[in-house]
């Protein structure tokens, strides 16, 4: 896998940090739902919604497009080029968790949610298209995923955006966005389920993302103070919007939105952390973020199980058990799973030699 570049470093510490969050929101709930011994004494003295960690991730996935894209605009080579490689990093592992998740289904129907899932819904999860399930939440098979759901069509509609002028194909996706967003506000309820959703608002914190990156390419820099102080006060804002149940309202594109990018353009704009073996470690937990993303919550599970049948009282040791075998497990999935799928896919032979198993498998596929 390539190396962090210097510019993304402190964003790929951010992106860990964004799914640390998710992994504690999850805890939290599972803590609760499934009666861990204390919960009932449970209140969580800093209150902070974890689910906003997603937010930052969009702001990111944004940001990403608009310096991963630079002027490549204007062609049909540029479309392929973006979208070949955006499903290649976001395809393969969903779609291997989301295959755990119905093996989990099938011989733990009690442990997991969404126990049952007709096949169409099966279909809709490996394609990405929002669809309601059986208990009426517009959400895929891996609960998870639903995230996905939006980053894929943002996607498909920034690849689309590079047919056009560069000019032309931003301003494009800023006012198709808007405009979605502003339909979203009057369609009836008996919409189809995937305009309902793809015209959330949510989708807009995509645009602050961009609009970060921009900021960027035209040379947009910071000091240290302003930008520790604008992650500050970011931090501060999402932790408010928790606080006072914002986070949970149609405002949180905006409550959740702005903060994030607030985080995210400190994170970018100013100084980026130096090349220490902390930083290597925080960003080995930033490549793994997405796999940590997609295996946490079957650590989490695991977790449970195991941490009922000891005779421990600490909602908040259940909570860093968590955490710890959640990032475990990310980290051991990137470089055991992810890490060698993408190389594959990617056909980077000296990385495949790296790898002589699968070396040894493609090379007797190829020859089959």
């Amino acid at each position: 896998m390539t190396k962090t570049p210097r510019l993304l470093v402190n964003v790929q510490i951010a992106r860990l940090l964004a799914a640390l969050l998710v992994v504690v929101h999850h805890a939290d709930h599972e803590l609760i739902q499934t009666a861990i011994a204390g919960w009932q004494d449970y209140r969580p003295w800093f209150r902070f919604d974890g689910s906003l960690g997603v937010d930052v991730f969009f702001v990111i996935s944004g940001l990403i497009m608009v310096l991963t894209s630079g002027n490549s605009f204007g062609s049909v080579a540029s479309v392929r080029h973006f979208l070949t490689r955006r499903l290649v990093r976001i395809v393969p592992l969903y779609w291997i968790f989301t295959m755990l998740m119905l093996v989990a289904m099938w011989f733990l129907p009690g442990r997991v949610a969404h126990s049952q899932s007709g096949g169409g819904q099966i279909v809709a999860s490996l394609l990405f298209w929002p669809m309601q399930d059986m208990k009426g939440l517009i959400q895929p098979i891996l609960g998870v995923g639903w995230t996905l759901n939006y980053e894929m069509f943002f996607y498909v509609a920034f690849g689309l955006a590079l047919l056009l002028p560069r000019r032309t194909g931003l301003v494009t996706i800023f006012a198709s966005f808007t405009l979605l967003v502003l339909a979203g506000q009057v369609l009836p309820a008996d919409a189809p389920d995937a305009l309902r959703f793809w015209s959330g608002p949510i989708i807009l914190e995509f645009l602050f993302g961009m609009i970060v990156g921009l900021g960027l390419q035209r040379g947009w820099r910071i000091g240290g103070a302003t930008a520790v102080l604008m992650m500050v006060v970011g931090v501060t804002l999402l932790w408010l919007a928790s606080d006072t149940g914002l986070s949970s309202t149609p405002w949180r594109w905006l409550v959740g939105g702005i903060p994030a990018s607030l985080i995210v353009a400190g994170a970018a704009m100013g100084p980026q952390a130096g090349d220490s073996a902390g930083v290597r470690m925080l960003r080995l937990g930033g490549d793994a973020s997405y796999a940590l993303y997609l295996s946490h919550p079957f650590a989490i599970n695991i977790v449970s199980v195991i941490w009922q049948k000891l005779p421990l009282v600490s909602p908040a040791g259940y909570i860093a058990a968590t955490v710890i075998v959640s990032l475990a497990t990310g980290v051991l999935v990137h470089l055991l799973v992810e890490r060698p799928i993408l190389d594959i896919l990617h056909q980077r032979p000296i990385a495949l030699m790296k790898h002589p198993m699968l070396f040894f498998w493609k090379r007797t596929s190829a020859s089959k």
